[in-house]
């Protein structure tokens, strides 16, 4: 486990702000914004099955989806 840095909280807060301005429902960041800010601030790959929202959100991510 790795404590989340306080550049990739920052991070999840502007991603968060982006998602609402779209018309977003949820009422708090869901913790797939913080596990995407975290992945881009310390540059690491993403395995995920659902790469949606970090294709969306955190572009700089290297998201790895198996199909």
């Amino acid at each position: 486990m790795l404590e989340i840095p306080k550049e990739a909280l920052f991070l999840a807060g502007k991603a968060y702000f982006q998602y609402k301005r779209g018309k977003g429902i949820r009422q708090s960041p869901s913790p797939d914004f913080y596990i995407g800010a975290q992945a881009a601030v310390l540059e690491m790959d993403f395995l995920t099955r659902d790469p949606r929202i970090y294709r969306t959100y955190f572009p700089t991510v290297k998201v790895i989806c198996p199909e």
